[in-house]
């Protein structure tokens, strides 16, 4: 399964970008880029926050977007 244009551009319209770290996902779990879940919780300082402290761009959210999409494609493959 390939994941093309359309698709792509519904999730990201339903995620929309953020640059900075957020936790208003709806589910309160520490996100940033296009919904890329950097772990369950809150986000409170833990050490995996902190190679976005700073924020990310635009382009290392589309990349984090794809590995996201490759893993998701995978564990579908995979049923």
């Amino acid at each position: 399964m390939k994941l093309g244009d359309k698709g792509k551009k519904l999730i990201q319209d339903f995620e929309q970008f953020r640059a900075k770290l957020y936790d208003t996902d709806g589910a309160g779990h520490c996100t940033v880029g296009w919904g890329h879940l950097v772990h369950r919780g809150l986000c409170d300082g833990r050490e995996n926050e902190k190679q976005f402290a700073k924020g990310i761009s635009k382009s290392s959210g589309d990349e984090l977007f794809f590995l996201d999409v490759g893993h998701a494609t995978c564990m579908y493959e995979a049923i």
